[in-house]
């Protein structure tokens, strides 16, 4: 990820907390939200927990770089200063659209937007779901399975769509 040193997690739960340990593991600084001020301990935990796995897989080194993840409940301060934003909210296309504008307004505008959006099909476009559908679309989940997923798992899933996550403005 060329030119990017800072990424902002957009909904911590167990989707939000497997892209932040690899994000971590990259050597990015990541600051993560969630409106559940609670999620900051699942998130940590999780991140630690997955770390042994990210080492064996050689994609992670030393101890977790803790100093490089912080937490915030306010998505405009998640998304100020981020160089890639990763939402990981509700996979309700509604709720995106909430989350995707609020992104929109904290980041810079040559900052692009990843969704992990997992509804497929012509009335759940991930596109449809931006207003400025050039600054990114879905993006791949790497947490279902392998080593942040299984650190994830029971750790609170706050992506389970039922308004838990990055939450609705």
């Amino acid at each position: 990820m060329a030119g990017i040193e800072t990424v902002a997690i957009v909904g911590s739960g167990l989707i939000g907390q497997s892209w932040a340990a690899l994000f971590l593991a990259g050597g990015l600084r990541v600051v993560a939200q969630d409106v559940d001020p609670a999620a900051e301990a699942a998130l940590r935990g999780a991140v630690a927990a997955a770390w042994p796995d990210l080492q064996a897989l050689g994609l992670a080194e030393g101890a977790v770089p803790e100093a490089r993840l912080s937490f915030t409940t306010d998505i405009a301060e998640a998304c100020a200063g981020a160089d890639f934003v990763q939402e990981c909210g509700p996979d309700r296309i509604e709720v995106k659209q909430q989350i995707v504008a609020a992104i929109e307004a904290g980041a810079g505008a040559e900052v692009v937007i990843a969704s992990d959006l997992v509804v497929v099909g012509e009335r759940h476009s991930g596109r449809r779901a931006m207003p400025r559908p050039d600054r990114g679309g879905a993006s791949v989940q790497p947490a279902a399975s392998g080593a942040a997923g299984r650190a994830g798992a029971g750790a609170g899933n706050h992506d389970r769509g039922d308004g838990g996550g990055a939450g609705v403005l």
